[in-house]
């Protein structure tokens, strides 16, 4: 009898992963860090000596945090998510506000907010607030004259992203900054409005502080820069007007009700100073990741276009559009063969409504709805050959849409 010679296993294709935008892997010495306060579980509310030991485990990573910004360890206020932060921010505020305040508040935001601020500033205009949306020119780049232009006695708050998420271009927050002071001093308020800044994507690649320029309030996030999901934080500055909409059990001063994660927050405070070390290095290297994107994007697709801000624009950003062709197609042809990318926010798929179709983003720096947009972000494991081979795939992906295209039209 003939032997049967064994299957061979298939081998494995490579994967390259290039959605580091939408999230990032836990880094090994993230998981390290957790790894050895696995075992701090007690409530960190109690006063036996085990939640004692949790307490003052939580007190030294907020600590640790506190200083990548130059804040204080009291202003720091721990979340689930950038978007729980964006929230809290902008209710905060404007609750503090009707606390003292007949008139109605106003808030100003940008046109290409993270969907978080979006919605919420949607929320509370339907409760009674005034919400003015700020446009932004085709780079991305809020108008700051209409910002000054648009304050007023009851604007309560300020809250603009500090680089944008889908497209990458950065924000002259310095500038908002001063002109938000000038206006205090010259209204003779030492409170309103206030400045939030929503720094999730940012914190990886830009100094982050909220002294210069002076920011009010900051949105940061653990899942982004290769710590654990489920644990962010809000920068409250001490003695501004802010009344928690989710107090709870008194956690977090009172600011955010909820027991305290202690592992994740170890792991959010590790991934902090982890970025920072490495911030100008790796911010170097994907500058010159991306400059060479930006070349072979030019080399296999001629009519593709850079969005956002061609200098001033976070360097693990490269997101372009193609004339004529379907962003999902775009997406899944690349995903067919183990490149995985997105075509927008990836927290902004999530409503299946009709005003979801579009991203607000691209909307609002008026660009075509009918062209392919695709995001390919970088991370730390990614290489340039990464790149080349994601845009080659794409360029093939395109030629073929534009072959089955031509034929429907010509059948």
């Amino acid at each position: 009898m003939k032997k049967r010679k064994p299957k061979q296993n298939k081998p494995i294709k490579a994967v390259t992963y290039l959605d580091y935008a939408s999230a990032t892997p836990i880094s090994a010495s993230v998981r390290a860090a957790m790894a050895t306060v696995s075992g701090v579980f007690a409530n960190p509310g109690g006063i036996h000596r085990t939640a004692v030991e949790a307490k003052k485990t939580i007190t030294e990573a907020r600590k640790r945090i506190a200083e990548t910004i130059d804040a204080r360890p009291e202003e720091i206020v721990f979340t689930s998510s950038a978007t729980e932060s964006n929230m809290l921010a902008l209710h905060g505020v404007v609750d503090a506000w009707k606390e003292n305040h007949e008139e109605k508040p106003h808030i100003i935001i940008s046109a290409i907010e993270h969907p978080s601020i979006i919605e919420a500033a949607r929320k509370l205009e339907m409760h009674g607030v005034e919400v003015t949306r700020i446009g932004v020119n085709s780079e991305g780049v809020v108008d700051t004259d209409a910002i000054a232009l648009a304050l007023r006695p009851t604007t309560v708050l300020v809250s603009v992203i500090q680089a944008n998420n889908e497209i990458g271009t950065i924000e002259p927050i310095e500038t908002i900054s001063k002109l938000l002071r000038k206006y205090r001093k010259e209204n003779i308020s030492m409170e309103y409005p206030l400045l939030h800044v929503d720094a999730t994507q940012a914190f990886q690649y830009l100094p982050v502080r909220i002294v210069k320029p002076e920011v009010d309030l900051l949105t940061l996030s653990s899942g982004k820069i290769y710590g654990p999901r489920g644990i962010a934080l809000l920068f409250i500055r001490n003695n501004i007007p802010f009344i928690s909409p989710m107090p709870g059990g008194g956690q977090e001063d009172g600011r955010r009700g909820g027991t305290e994660a202690t592992e994740l927050i170890v792991g959010f405070a590790k991934a902090m100073t982890d970025a920072v070390k490495i911030r100008d290095k790796e911010k170097a290297r994907l500058t010159n990741i991306l400059e060479q994107a930006k070349k072979e994007l030019k080399k296999k697709i001629p009519d593709a276009v850079l969005l956002g801000h061609p200098i001033q624009r976070i360097p693990n950003n490269f997101c372009f559009s193609v004339p004529g062709i379907e962003s999902e197609y775009l997406v899944l042809a690349l995903s067919a063969k183990n490149i995985f990318t997105s075509s927008r926010s990836s927290c902004g798929t999530a409503k299946k409504n009709e005003d979801a179709i579009d991203s607000h983003v691209i909307l609002a720096i008026g660009g075509n709805t009918s062209d392919g947009t695709i995001r390919m972000s970088f991370g730390r494991d990614t290489k340039a050959s990464d790149v080349r081979r994601a845009i080659a795939v794409a360029a093939d992906a395109v030629a073929t849409w534009r072959t089955w295209s031509h034929a429907h039209k010509n059948s």
